[in-house]
């Protein structure tokens, strides 16, 4: 069974934001990704690996 998660109530975006500047200091395709990813999951690591793997590292 799957599920949907709703966006953490904990993680607006600028949160979002400011954690994803940490590791990706350009605004660009990855830095968004990882802002949307972080708000639909919550969990920065995951966020991290889907963006590595989109990189193709």
């Amino acid at each position: 069974r799957t599920s949907c998660r709703p966006p953490s109530p904990t993680a607006p975006r600028t949160e979002g934001s400011a954690k994803c500047k940490e590791r990706l200091p350009v605004e660009d395709l990855y830095f968004q990704s990882c802002v949307f990813d972080l708000l639909s999951s919550g969990d920065i690591n995951f966020t991290m690996g889907g963006l590595l793997r989109l990189r193709g590292r």
